[in-house]
């Protein structure tokens, strides 16, 4: 998302004119402002869209409160109150959506459409959901997409050249090959990551549960938003948590995506506790300092994975979760070796599956 927040400019007459020439002129003065944390307007005076500057700037306070109806004003800016930017005729929140969102949780910082380009608080909606019939979180013609750098879901419209690619169909994408557009699929799928053939192929978002050897009983998710054929109309598939390929953000677990077994492997075969045993049983019973045991721990975990000496090598499917787990289960795995904090092992699980650059 770009937020534009701070600006410099003339000053505001006290017949709402413009001044151009800098000089004070009335009773509002443009200057340097925050439109997101209000900074940088005297007492009395707000920061938002000016349309005569065509960019942010000080102007007089408004008086209609966040939700309430608003309107533009001859003077060119809108009668909300500081915070606040009139928006499809109601008074929305100006947010900012960088470094951290700063909605609250129900919301998300979206960039609005010209002729207002701020970022504004609006409702968020849910993803697994939408597949259903009863689904109305989003307008017609709407879908619920989530960008996981935020990790919150909003609806947005779907591209006319997205609205058939569904389960297992290329990303739509105006930005080139390898880029997938945060709408570039059907509303209640997407792409979150380059499939091992270097595309993005879209998915059906679900509700993910963790599955590996010894819980096998939601490979598919949890119905009804789950992979089952009868919901995608495609068999073959699992649900994967979407946190796992971005696990630096804050993508909620509850959110999943239907992903291929022919290519991804199959949650099934994921044996965590596995990896734990064969570097916990290397580290005690090797010879030597902390360092030579969990040399040894190390060894034993990349032969187990299928690695090489240096772990460097492809991951075995039955040695990466690739979603199979949340991040909550994978640091409690984590912290059973020994020799080595729960951070250090949770990264050593994930190894080569890290994230890929997208563009939203």
């Amino acid at each position: 998302m770009i937020v534009v927040c701070a600006c410099r400019g003339g000053q505001l007459g006290s017949d709402g004119g413009v001044s151009q020439d800098g000089a004070s002129s009335g009773d509002a003065v443009f200057g340097s402002c925050d439109t997101a944390s209000q900074a940088g307007c005297a007492a009395g005076l707000k920061c938002t869209w000016v349309e005569a500057l065509g960019r942010p700037g000080c102007v007089p306070d408004g008086t209609q409160p966040i939700g309430a109806a608003c309107e533009d004003q001859p003077a060119g800016y809108d009668n909300c109150v500081k915070g606040g930017l009139c928006s499809g005729g109601t008074c929305a929140q100006l947010c900012a959506s960088s470094p951290d969102d700063t909605c609250d949780a129900t919301m998300v910082c979206n960039t609005e459409a010209n002729p207002h380009p701020l970022p504004i608080c609006v409702s968020t909606c849910n993803p697994d959901t939408q597949l259903s019939a009863d689904y109305t979180d989003c307008p017609a013609g709407q879908g619920c997409y989530l960008d996981p750098f935020v990790g919150k879901p909003i609806c947005d419209a779907v591209p006319a050249m997205a609205a058939t690619r569904k389960q297992g169909a290329v990303c739509y994408s105006p930005y080139g090959p390898l880029v997938c557009a945060m709408n570039g699929c059907s509303a209640g799928y997407a792409s979150f990551f380059l499939d091992p053939d270097n595309s993005f192929l879209c998915g059906a978002f679900c509700a993910p549960a963790n599955s590996y050897i010894g819980a096998q009983t939601a490979l598919l998710g949890i119905a009804p938003d789950d992979c089952s054929a009868s919901r995608i109309g495609v068999s073959g598939t699992e649900c994967r948590f979407i946190q796992h390929w971005y696990p630096d953000t804050p993508t909620p677990s509850a959110y999943g995506i239907c992903i291929a077994t022919a290519s991804w492997g199959s949650c099934a075969t994921f044996d965590p506790q596995g990896m734990v045993d064969a570097y916990n049983t290397a580290y005690t019973n090797a010879t030597g300092d902390a360092d030579a045991k969990a040399a040894a721990g190390n060894a034993a975990f990349c032969s187990y994975c299928g690695l090489d000496a240096s772990c460097h090598g492809t991951l075995a499917a039955r040695c990466t979760d690739n979603g199979c787990i949340d991040k909550a289960t994978e640091a409690s795995f984590g912290a059973m070796y020994l020799g080595q904090s729960g951070p250090e092992m949770a990264r050593r699980i994930q190894a080569l599956a890290t994230p890929r650059a997208r563009a939203r």
